[in-house]
């Protein structure tokens, strides 16, 4: 019994050495921690200046320490370490800065102030002088930049357009006074360059040898992005849809939208790309095929049902295969993945729909896609061959309204993910540099 007891009294000795070991390991390991940050905070005090009168390093990591920054006053202290470029304060300011050091799960604070020193006037009033310096200085990179346009091809009218641009913005630099108001100018007169030129590609890129396709997108803002371009469109082809044909109807126009090019007597078919004769037969050679399923839609046999934009032909065999899956990366008993040909057309007529159709927004796109990246994807994948082009001509000069992603592929990217810039290829990225060293020995920067 004694031995027994002792044995006990022997456990509990080792579970309180144990949590006594624990406790000062955590000790330690904490005392290590913020040691790291005292550290971190001695080196960040250390290199931030009391008086400020120009740029200072900031640390962003040190010794492993994560430090982040916050400016009591970031119009005229950023959290970068830089003076705004703009400011030469008329008085001395005082600004807080709150350094934030994060080492494992332990962080701390620290607020350091910084006096930014008041910008002292040249006594030989080289202000005046240095205005028209800098006025000097912008009107001569607009008028380099001005001069580096590429002219060729472009209409008498859109020159004109450039032009008055051009003018407009020397002759108001002319009357400025001050430089705040020479660089919004000088912005200004970027950010229209860079739209009338996005606005020429734009048209540039829809244009496909009609004159007048041109005028039917003149009512589009080509500077929408997002909702507002997708309203803008739906509006345009809403508009314009003035004949509304039947499902009855497709049976014989399909083979005007849809012929084969090759074979004025056959169709192409929308998945298997197959010829076929064209002519109606009951539904044995080819039938009328949804490509958003109508048990998935807010449609039967009508409005959206019967749109020619929407139905394509397809072999009986094929489409039912297909059944009512939504589309996706593979083919399986929830997908269906069309061949790499396919899948543009298969992408431009589901954006069709979304635009076309305010019904569709109450239908989620895993009813007809596994994503709405994936039909983004599946958009540059495979782009717009004639087979579409001639397509939407065709209905066009049957229904009266076009489909914009056959005609602009890119409307697609513009509205459902409009946050990446689509325009980089054809816009004019700027970064003008202009070193004003008479008045405050700083560098400006325009970024378009």
């Amino acid at each position: 019994m004694v031995k027994y007891l002792l044995v006990i009294q022997m456990k509990k000795i080792r579970i309180y050495i144990l949590l006594i070991v624990t406790f000062f390991s955590l000790a330690l390991f904490a005392c290590k921690n913020d040691d790291h940050i005292d550290k971190a905070r001695e080196m960040v005090v250390s290199l931030i200046p009391m008086q400020v009168k120009g740029d200072f390093t900031l640390l962003d990591n040190y010794n492993d320490v994560v430090i982040t920054y916050t400016s009591s006053n970031s119009e005229v202290l950023a959290i970068d370490g830089k003076l705004a470029s703009y400011m030469m304060p008329e008085k001395d300011e005082i600004v807080t800065i709150t350094a934030t050091f994060t080492y494992k799960n332990n962080k701390e604070t620290k607020d350091i102030i910084v006096i930014v020193s008041k910008y002292e006037h040249d006594e030989t009033n080289v202000l005046e002088k240095t205005i028209d310096d800098y006025k000097e200085e912008v009107e001569k990179s607009i008028n380099e930049f001005f001069e580096s346009i590429d002219f060729e091809g472009l209409k008498d009218d859109d020159i004109a357009r450039f032009n008055k641009i051009h003018q407009d913005a020397l002759e108001s630099i002319k009357n400025l006074s001050s430089e705040l108001e020479i660089d919004e100018v000088a912005r200004s007169f970027y950010d229209d360059i860079n739209n009338l030129k996005k606005e020429l590609a734009l048209k540039d890129d829809i244009d496909v040898s009609d004159a007048s396709l041109i005028s039917y997108y003149d009512g589009v803002d080509l500077n929408l992005r997002g909702t507002s371009m997708l309203l803008s469109l739906r509006k345009l082809i809403t508009d314009t849809h003035t004949t509304i044909t039947s499902y009855d109807d497709l049976k014989k126009y399909t083979i005007r939208t849809d012929r084969d090019p090759s074979n004025s007597n056959n169709i192409i078919l929308i998945y298997s790309k197959a010829s076929v004769k064209g002519t109606w037969d009951g539904g044995s050679t080819w039938n009328r095929e949804h490509v958003w399923p109508q048990s998935k839609g807010w449609f039967k046999t009508s409005g959206a049902g019967s749109d020619i934009h929407h139905l394509r032909p397809e072999d009986p065999g094929v489409n039912s295969s297909r059944g009512n899956k939504a589309f996706g990366p593979l083919t399986n008993s929830y997908y269906y993945c069309p061949q790499d040909s396919s899948k543009g057309d298969v992408a431009r007529i589901i954006f069709y729909l979304l635009v076309r159709y305010p019904e569709s927004e109450n239908y989620p796109i895993t009813n007809v896609a596994y994503s709405m990246e994936m039909l983004l994807e599946w958009n540059e994948l495979d782009p717009v061959d004639n087979l579409e082009k001639n397509r939407n001509e065709e209905a066009y000069s049957i229904q009266g309204n076009r489909n914009p992603f056959i005609d602009y592929a890119k409307f697609a990217t513009i509205i459902w993910d409009y946050k990446k810039d689509v325009s980089k290829d054809s816009e004019i990225v700027i970064i003008i540099q202009i070193n004003y060293c008479i008045i405050d020995n700083k560098n400006r920067f325009y970024e378009i």
